[in-house]
């Protein structure tokens, strides 16, 4: 018959094993954002394991979930592989997030306190420096888009939109470049006017616009 110590000790191995996989989880994530696993690159578990420093089985499993989520393809007989970029993932990918964006515009129009206007006040400032280096303007980009989805208050919503910027965040340097049709600035004056319909309709524009110089740079 088991102890409680026994049963200590093995929740105790079981919960070391989850936070390998996730410590795995998002390593492999992080390199693929940063491209240092490149979209159609052919994953080997001994590589990353020998990469990550851990065993095969942690990274198995962290491969696993990185499939369901949508960032890496199981290859029958061959194992895994980056999901590679293609116009229909980037349309489908920017159709989605343009739902929930235009919902985070509303809601932050009706529920953002001084607090949370001066927070993206503060990002928007940094964003309209001069020469700001691509790796800062990506981050700022990111950090206004969540602080949005924030005031929802909704925590499907937010996770979903931590998931929909991971993908994108890869993806900005093919966009970041152009001047944006609808600024963040124009969406911040919308949320203080308290006018949700402007505020959603405005994040919709700005999302459709992403898409569509996506398109075009991913086409060049």
């Amino acid at each position: 018959m088991a102890t409680m110590t026994d049963e200590l000790r093995k929740n105790g191995a079981a919960d070391k094993e989850r936070s390998e996989v996730e410590r795995v989880y998002y390593l492999i994530r992080d390199w693929m954002i940063a491209s240092e696993l490149a979209p159609g690159a052919f994953l080997s578990e001994p590589e990353i394991a020998e990469r990550c420093g851990t065993s095969r089985t942690p990274v198995r499993e962290a491969l696993s979930r990185l499939v369901q989520d949508g960032w890496v393809d199981s290859i029958h007989r061959k194992g895994f592989q980056v999901r590679p970029v293609t116009l229909r993932d980037i349309s489908e990918l920017f159709t989605y997030r343009r739902l929930f964006e235009r919902y985070a515009g509303e809601r932050a129009a009706a529920t953002a306190t001084s607090e949370h206007i001066a927070e993206l006040e503060s990002i928007v400032e940094l964003e309209d420096r001069p020469n700001i280096p691509m790796k800062e303007l990506s981050e700022l980009n990111e950090r206004f888009h969540l602080a949005l989805a924030y005031r929802t208050e909704n925590q499907r919503i937010i996770g979903q939109m931590r998931l929909i910027m991971a993908y994108t965040h890869r993806l900005n340097p093919l966009f970041l470049t152009f001047v944006d049709s609808i600024s963040h600035r124009e969406i911040l004056q919308a949320v203080k006017l308290r006018d949700g319909v402007l505020a959603g309709s405005l994040m919709a524009e700005h999302v459709e616009f992403a898409l569509t110089m996506m398109i075009k740079s991913f086409c060049q």
